[in-house]
């Protein structure tokens, strides 16, 4: 079992760590050029941007070979989409005894709708939303199919790099400039 990342993410996860006055000398860093409101919603654009799209290829073995049984696309989460499918897969209950709401996060379908939103619409259709597929397996959703397909450790390597390209993770892994 393996996930292939594509070049521009695998140069993401596996940045070095660089002081950051070093960076600076290092590497010519090209200002925005444009007004402040122009770069506003340029950054605004990450989670339909095709430059921010990464391809995530699953690769396992198949009657004593490795084949790429999947191919699909991902992009950045925003904050907000994070924490409305975690809100979605958290469930309050009424602690009697202390008098207190406990909440309780359904972690595997969590996990599993994260990957389902950070997968491009065009394969989201195409792989989690195959009609044919929820026959076959026996499940409701594109979500219950991500349940289904993919091993606990490739969801695993997968949400760490949702999560990477989503901003999230060391500052080493992200480009954002720190001046003093």
């Amino acid at each position: 079992m393996a996930i292939l990342k594509d070049n521009a993410l695998s140069a993401i996860e596996d940045e070095e760590i660089v002081d950051v006055n070093e960076q600076d000398k290092e590497e010519d860093v090209e200002a925005f050029q444009g007004s402040v409101f122009d770069a506003l919603l340029t950054a605004a654009r990450y989670e339909s941007d095709t430059s921010e799209q990464y391809t995530i290829r699953i690769k396992r073995q198949v009657q004593g070979r490795e084949v790429i049984l999947l191919t699909f696309k991902i992009h950045p989460l925003s904050e907000e989409k994070i924490n409305a499918v975690r809100k979605k897969n958290t469930k309050t209950k009424r602690d009697r005894r202390y008098g207190i709401d406990r909440d309780r996060v359904d972690n595997v379908r969590f996990r599993s709708q994260l990957i389902y939103e950070a997968t491009v619409e065009e394969d989201r259709e195409r792989l989690w939303n195959n009609r044919q597929a929820w026959e076959k397996l026996n499940v409701l959703n594109g979500v219950d199919l991500i349940d289904k397909v993919l091993m606990a450790g490739e969801k695993d390597k997968l949400l760490e790099s949702i999560e990477t390209i989503s901003g999230y993770g060391t500052d080493d892994e992200m480009d954002i400039l720190v001046k003093n």
